[in-house]
């Protein structure tokens, strides 16, 4: 059933959902002199979502979108359409979270609004009205950000911002939080983990289903967590190469895992080394220096493979990457296989682009067909 989570975490309450960054950070160089040459090598194509994305989610066979409005597509689909959901209400949507089918959109400093595929009904969650993001959770919940009622509020939390998180544990803008262990309670306590060394700003989260990854500025940080948020444990970290990061998503392929961090021009990756031994061991697999990228394009089984680099610096390369979505592919069924077992295992990549003049701004897809990047 769909139903959103309560948590209190320091001075602000959570609910369910998928924090964003706004389109005041998509900045990027002018590059205006090459779109010609783009268009000659790869036909680009006219968007189907006008403007900036501000979140990509799964809800049971189909992806949505929102650039301020809810857009949905089957997984198979190469063309968007528009939902009718909140239509002629003058709300726009700011953040997006899933659970089975069930999507959530959240409005901010309104409320956070259930859609169900099919229907044409706008229900809004109780309690949320004071809801500024939702932020999908790794172990599947889904968790909204509200702003407290008659509560006073320190300044120093007033701007802390619920990033991400799993079975035991938060990320905010501010820390990384471990959670009682019980999972049935409403609202609950937090306690923050002295032991975490990213400085703030924290800009982003991950989690690989054995880590959890944390963005800063200058690096990414890495916890062991087992899924459980269970008390190990030590923290290890690596320059990341990126000029002002924006995004952080994990992406695997053919047994193979690689961080993606989002910054002003286009995306670095990070390889995560393979841990020695037992798979239980307490300690974080190690983000090593030699494994880092500052961008794709440099191997095989990467998110942009080595045959790629190019068009992929001709187009997202030079533009600023502000969302990164990284969707497993349906093998349920409802989606035509490709020739190989390995070849299933490379997930759709999505990201969103912020172009300074807008002519390039929106959400692109790596094809695996043609292997190039495109607009959808």
């Amino acid at each position: 059933m769909c139903k959103p989570r309560v948590w209190r975490i320091a001075h602000t309450i959570v609910h369910v959902g998928a924090l964003l960054l706004g389109t005041s950070q998509l900045t990027t160089c002018d590059f205006s002199g090459i779109f010609a040459t783009i268009q000659q090598e790869v036909a680009i194509k006219s968007p189907s979502i006008p403007g900036a994305i501000y979140g990509l989610v799964k809800a049971g066979g189909k992806l949505y979108a929102t650039n301020g409005r809810l857009w949905e597509k089957d997984l198979n689909d190469t063309k968007w359409k528009p939902v009718p959901f909140l239509d002629g209400q003058d709300k726009r949507i700011d953040s997006l979270a899933a659970s089975n089918t069930c999507v959530f959109a959240c409005v901010s400093g309104d409320g956070v609004y259930k859609y169900t595929a099919g229907t044409t009904s706008s229900q809004k969650e109780s309690n949320t009205d004071k809801a500024q993001a939702v932020v999908q959770m790794s172990d599947g919940k889904v968790v909204l950000q509200c702003a407290l009622g008659d509560e006073k509020t320190t300044p120093s939390d007033a701007d802390e911002r619920l990033l991400g998180g799993g079975q035991g544990y938060l990320v905010t803008s501010k820390g990384f939080y471990t959670l009682p262990g019980s999972a049935s309670c409403e609202v609950i306590s937090e306690t923050k983990d002295v032991t975490c060394k990213a400085e703030a700003p924290i800009l982003a989260s991950a989690c690989d289903g054995s880590n959890t990854y944390i963005l800063t500025k200058d690096k990414v940080y890495c916890r062991y967590t087992n899924g459980s948020g269970s008390t190990p444990t030590t923290w290890c970290d690596v320059e990341h190469k990126v000029s002002e990061p924006l995004a952080l998503a994990v992406f695997k392929n053919k047994g193979e895992t690689f961080l993606l961090v989002g910054g002003q021009q286009g995306y670095g990756e990070i390889k995560i080394a393979t841990a020695s031994g037992s798979s239980s061991s307490s300690s974080c697999v190690p983000l090593t220096a030699e494994n880092v990228h500052a961008t794709t394009g440099w191997g095989a089984n990467c998110s942009t493979p080595e045959g790629s680099a190019e068009q992929y610096r001709s187009t997202i390369g030079r533009w600023a990457v502000s969302g990164i979505y990284v969707i497993k592919k349906d093998t349920s069924g409802g989606r035509k296989k490709r020739s190989t077992s390995t070849d299933c295992e490379r997930p759709d990549l999505y990201v969103a682009v912020g172009d300074t003049n807008d002519t390039y701004t929106g959400l692109w897809k790596f094809d695996t067909a043609t292997n190039t990047w495109n607009r959808e």
